[in-house]
């Protein structure tokens, strides 16, 4: 049976990380299978963190000048790298509540809630 993907939309900083995580803990405890996964940057080890990293402060990664077209392929592709990766795989046996605010997620099927 394939899982279902939950996706939290809206612009930074108004929630969608809490909001989502909440709601990851009240299905898991509720007994339903749930992965949460929010990017860029909140994975260890990922070109998620990476990205985050140098969007924030690239200065302390060596970099001195990075063009916002540049920024953006790399969002690309640590989106890319997640969803190959990690919500892909996990869209068969789960429920995976999945946080994001791009519009990457045109790509794939699932359940929107604004923020």
């Amino acid at each position: 049976m394939p899982g279902r993907l939950i996706v939290f939309e809206g612009p930074d900083g108004v929630g969608k990380s809490s909001l989502s995580r909440a709601v990851a803990v009240r299905l898991n405890a509720q007994g339903e299978p749930c992965l949460w996964r929010c990017f860029p940057g909140h994975m260890a080890g990922t070109i998620g963190e990476l990205v985050y990293r140098l969007h924030h402060d690239a200065k302390s990664l060596g970099v001195s000048k990075l063009s916002s077209a540049s920024l953006q392929i790399l969002h690309i592709a640590a989106h890319v790298d997640l969803i190959q990766d990690e919500i892909l795989p996990a869209l068969s046996p789960e429920l995976l509540t999945y946080c994001q605010h791009n519009r990457l997620n045109k790509a794939f099927p699932a359940q929107r809630v604004r923020c």
